[in-house]
């Protein structure tokens, strides 16, 4: 059945080679279920709620994948996207959980109804290239902040913005010896770095008698605290605020990172890309139901295709590890916050690279937008607020300059949500 389905002769594989490369995909991927946990815990997530939700999420959103889209993609909570949900939605703009899981699922249900259109195809040939570099810069910065942060390396000052720890604080020792340790992994490039790191930083934090955190099991999933129906109200503005920013990344995302991918594996064509983009829609409305952060296709499915993976049976695999990998849940709520926040320093650094491909000689006012969106979401803890400040200043300084009729339509549209969204959060604040 497995060998007709996903055609497996005509991609010259095997059920054998798929296996192996799904599990590598796992074993790659699964320390994402640990920090995401950690992350969305901090939002006022039982810990055990968090991560078997995210376990059970990226289960599903890998099979569905694999069976729909023959693609051996995995999809997971993305790393920034989790921390958004937790210090911008819940912290900063004070949606409730209820209500910031409900703006995950409403975002993938737009991205799903705009993947059927040709809307998605449209928006990547129309929004510059900076744009996308900027947000994914942003977040970032955002990400080094926050493992900084959790890590306890910096902390806030009566004198100043923010100061560092002082070196008497064993998270922050734990934390920045854990991060020169993932440092030298990832510069000679060993396979499977960050499960390491998780692996190493937990054992040093044992030593140290560093692990204070509650062990959770299977029965502390509890599926009632996610949706309250008495803690959610669609009619605030920044519920539709977050809902835009969150559809507005993982269309990004999706579009930086999908077709890449499906070039190593099966050419790229239209159907593919369209079906990847549909299931990514119904992936991020199943997280939102189990009670995790936004999704997209993970980098790391790059370790899976490396490793063999040609078809969705590798996707499908990978999932089956991950429903497996629930027996373990009690060993991840084990990690310390100093072996994750090293991570996330390390991801967030990866992603502010992208400045790197700011085009500043072909569209100026575009990369001070940018940059506009880089600084702002770090330092005012809101992706909405980066973003769309970002595409306001574009289109003003694009009309003040003179080249007003350059910019293309869905630009004007994008920054004109983003100010009708300020104007009305101002207004209903008075």
């Amino acid at each position: 059945m497995f060998k007709k389905y996903f055609q497996l002769q005509q991609n010259h594989t095997s059920v054998r080679q798929e296996l192996s490369a799904g599990f590598i995909g796992f074993i790659t991927l699964i320390y994402v279920m640990t920090i995401n946990g950690q992350v969305l815990h901090h939002a006022g997530e039982p810990l055990g709620t968090a991560l078997i939700g995210t376990i059970l999420a990226t289960a599903v959103a890998c099979v569905l994948i694999g069976f729909f889209a023959n693609v051996p993609l995995m999809i997971a909570p993305a790393m920034g996207l989790n921390a958004v949900f937790t210090y911008d939605l819940i912290k900063t703009v004070h949606l409730t959980l209820s209500e910031a899981l409900l703006a995950v699922f409403t975002s993938g249900l737009l991205f799903l109804l705009l993947g059927m259109t040709p809307f998605v195809r449209i928006l990547d040939q129309s929004i510059s290239a900076n744009f996308k570099y900027g947000i994914r810069a942003g977040i970032g910065l955002y990400l080094v902040s926050l493992g900084l942060r959790e890590g306890k390396v910096i902390v806030k000052s009566s004198q100043s913005f923010i100061a560092m720890n002082t070196f008497y604080n064993p998270t922050m020792d734990l934390t920045l010896l854990t991060l020169l340790i993932a440092v030298i992994l990832h510069i000679r490039k060993v396979h499977g770095t960050y499960l390491w790191v998780l692996i190493i930083g937990t054992i040093l934090a044992q030593i140290t008698g560093q692990v204070h955190l509650h062990v959770p099991s299977l029965q502390d999933y509890h599926y009632q605290i996610l949706f309250n129906p008495a803690h959610i109200s669609v009619a605030k503005v920044s519920f539709w605020m977050s809902v835009f920013s969150l559809l507005l990344i993982v269309m990004f995302e999706t579009l930086g990172t999908v077709p890449g991918q499906l070039d190593e594996v099966q050419g790229n064509s239209t159907t593919e890309f369209d079906q990847v983009t549909r299931v990514v829609g119904v992936s991020n409305m199943t997280a939102g139901l189990l009670g995790t952060s936004s999704m997209i296709s993970a980098l790391e499915s790059e370790s899976d295709i490396d490793s063999g993976g040609k078809t969705g049976l590798t996707s499908v695999f990978a999932g089956a590890f991950f429903v497996i990998s629930l027996a373990f849940v009690p060993f991840l709520g084990m990690i310390p916050i100093s072996a994750t926040a090293p991570i996330m320093i390390l991801i967030g650094l990866g992603m502010l690279q992208s400045i790197h491909s700011l085009d500043i000689i072909s569209d100026a006012p575009s990369v001070v937008s940018a940059s506009l969106i880089i600084v702002l979401i770090p330092f005012t803890n809101s992706i909405s607020n980066g973003m769309g400040l970002g595409f306001i200043s574009y289109s003003i300084i694009k009309w003040c300059i003179g080249e007003g009729k350059k910019v293309k339509w869905p630009s004007y549209v994008i920054g004109g949500l983003f100010l009708i969204l300020f104007a009305l959060q101002m207004v209903l604040k008075k």
